[in-house]
């Protein structure tokens, strides 16, 4: 297009594109750690069914600039702890989608590191999660426990009954870490 007024031109370009029917974000939500970003991958759909990705097309905008940012053309990235909404749009047609920014595991910590038992006895271990921010938070009942020998220790939510003579590790996973305790049973 060019437009005149007063002896002055100015040209812009239009590219013109078949409408896009209807969107598919390949995350229904965003979950990263502080100083983290993830790509947002849209598929957009014309009326004849042609698959086509739009994420880099989209204008994207975040409602909690104190949360997390738009990075690039599609990419998301983790500022603070905290949640928010990414939208986007393209051809006056939205997305929206939540961020959850939460904080970094650092280690897991067991109350104890071993015990010895008799049979029919038993013990309470606790796991507290150490994350980069804030304090530890007890991720006893949220861990997976498990027993390297059932036959001798076996555990739920880190309570260990001792069930015959022998030796276990009883290992506790939580949030893509873990820790070992050591049973014996005599």
């Amino acid at each position: 297009l060019t437009g005149r007024y007063l002896n002055k031109t100015v040209s812009v370009r239009v590219k013109i594109e078949e409408e896009i029917v209807r969107f598919e974000v390949d995350a229904t939500i965003i979950e990263l750690n502080p100083n983290r970003s993830k790509s947002i991958k849209v598929y957009g759909y014309y009326k004849d069914g042609k698959k086509v990705s739009i994420g880099t097309k989209m204008n994207w905008a975040v409602a909690n600039g104190n949360v997390a940012a738009v990075s690039g053309t599609s990419s998301i990235k983790a500022l603070n702890v905290g949640s928010t909404k990414v939208t986007g749009s393209y051809q006056g047609k939205t997305v929206e989608i939540p961020v959850l920014v939460t904080p970094k595991l650092k280690s897991l910590q067991l109350s104890a590191k071993s015990a010895q038992l008799a049979i029919g006895g038993s013990y309470s271990v606790t796991i507290q999660a150490v994350y980069h921010t804030g304090s530890p938070v007890d991720a006893t009942a949220a861990a997976v426990w498990t027993s390297s020998k059932e036959s001798v220790a076996t555990v739920k939510d880190g309570k260990i009954t001792a069930v015959s003579k022998g030796s276990a590790t009883i290992k506790a996973s939580f949030g893509g870490k873990s820790a070992s305790f050591r049973v014996t049973v005599k």
